[in-house]
């Protein structure tokens, strides 16, 4: 895998923060993060991500798969969120994704693409809805 040295990923202070080209920049509070999983698109070297669902209502952020720091983050967030986090789509297959975590929606497909951007499968929005598949609540949530 190589490195895209112009975006970062790092968990800072229970915060997973990201610095992309051209100034793209987003930070999210670990604990409200519902699903990780991987995509893979053409176009423009940036063909292998990331993405982080952080509600039910289809809001993800996405990372560039080779971000400076994006093994040793989904390391971190594995351990804080309690299942390993570990990406593996073959970056050549145009059009693939998957859930990482939570482990009962790993392997399940993450997005559906068509013309322009990809969205969330219906079928895992529903599952984040009604907790199918979600792990049980950290310690201090209800």
């Amino acid at each position: 895998m190589s490195v895209c040295l112009a975006a970062s990923l790092a968990l800072q202070g229970g915060a997973l923060v990201y610095a992309g080209p051209g100034g793209a920049a987003w930070r999210v509070d670990a604990d409200s993060i519902r699903a990780v999983g991987e995509l893979t698109t053409a176009g423009c070297g940036e063909d292998h991500l990331l993405a982080f669902v952080v509600d039910a209502g289809g809001g993800w952020f996405q990372a560039s798969r080779g971000a400076l720091g994006a093994d040793e983050a989904l390391a971190a967030l594995g351990l804080r969120l309690g299942g390993a986090i570990v990406p593996g789509l073959d970056a050549a297959v145009t059009g693939a994704s998957r859930v990482l975590w939570p482990p009962g929606l790993a392997g399940t497909r993450l997005f559906e693409f068509g013309t322009g951007r990809p969205w969330l499968c219906a079928q895992l929005l529903e599952r984040l809805a009604t907790g199918i598949g979600a792990p049980p609540p950290r310690e201090g949530q209800h």
